[in-house]
């Protein structure tokens, strides 16, 4: 009998604690107890804030589609699915996870996040202090992984996203003169922020589930649990940002958001994968099987980052 994948070993390991409720949507943490803390790297902003990233547009024009990342740190680097970049000519998203390894310069597939801009405001990219909205992200996480299934690319049907984007303005009541998704989002920081600072990790959690009136919307899984904690605020800070004022009126409660997310690892675990080779010399595995799919940054045998949509 084959050995299972990566992905398959580490759901079958996961355990699921408490949900806590925030701005009525219900978060899970994905726990798991023999966490060695081996996959470990560099997060995104950890590497540009320390010199050792630099993120820039391909060639002097520019790709909408694309982001040259270098990266001279002795470490792997991070970037996580539907993470984003701000600046140079328009705000980008990544397209999927990927591992990049250390001394590498290689060109990633993104998308725009910002419909209405297409000049330089910095050289390089800076680091977003969040991921998008649960919604979008699950969305582009099922048209990437038809579109690796389909054609082998890391496609994410950018007018999707634009269209995405706007839904999620007037979904919120926000407003950008650039249709900038960040723009958006900073109009309810504020909330987000001040219920944020009630939440933190519990002991072994390597990941964390949002739960919307009984439906796995985005799980966000890590390697360790040493690389979730650092990653943590950030993603907590995009399971918030799509929350309509409305969704307060959510009636799921606390003991069926985990019995949703335990089903929704059980189907994830079954899920017949694709294994492709990234642009960055590692690995991507990605999966569907019914409603749920995920896609995965692997190396040399681990999972670093798995999205998971609902």
């Amino acid at each position: 009998m084959n050995a299972p994948l990566e992905t398959q070993a580490l759901f079958a390991k996961l355990s699921v604690g408490e949900a806590a409720v925030l701005l009525g949507v219900e978060l899970v943490p994905l726990l798991l107890s023999d966490s060695d803390d081996q996959a470990d790297a560099l997060l995104l902003e950890e590497g540009i804030a320390s010199g050792q990233t630099q993120v820039n547009e391909v060639g002097d024009g520019g790709v909408v589609g694309q982001v040259r990342v270098l990266h001279r740190g002795g470490v792997p680097l991070l970037v996580l699915q539907g993470e984003q970049i701000l600046g140079a000519k328009q705000n980008r998203s990544f397209n999927s996870s990927f591992l990049v390894e250390p001394g590498a310069e290689v060109v990633l597939p993104v998308s725009c996040v910002e419909q209405g801009r297409w000049r330089h405001t910095t050289r390089s990219f800076v680091a977003g202090s969040t991921t998008l909205a649960p919604e979008i992200r699950a969305r582009k996480l099922k048209r990437v992984n038809d579109s690796i299934r389909t054609t082998g690319t890391y496609d994410s049907n950018q007018r999707s996203v634009w269209s995405d984007v706007h839904e999620y303005m007037e979904a919120t009541g926000t407003h950008s003169a650039t249709s900038a998704y960040e723009d958006a989002r900073r109009q309810r920081a504020e909330e987000t922020e001040r219920a944020m600072s009630t939440l933190r990790p519990v002991p072994g959690q390597v990941g964390l589930a949002v739960v919307r009136d009984g439906r796995v919307v985005l799980m966000d899984l890590f390697g360790s649990s040493r690389l979730f904690a650092r990653a943590f605020q950030k993603c907590l800070r995009g399971a918030l940002a799509d929350l309509p004022l409305e969704a307060a009126q959510s009636t799921q409660n606390k003991a069926s958001a985990a019995e949703a997310v335990r089903a929704a690892l059980k189907e994830l675990g079954s899920a017949e994968p694709t294994r492709m080779r990234s642009p960055t010399n590692s690995e991507t595995l990605s999966g569907t099987s019914g409603s749920v799919s995920y896609a995965a940054a692997v190396w040399k045998g681990a999972v670093y980052h798995c999205a998971a949509a609902g």
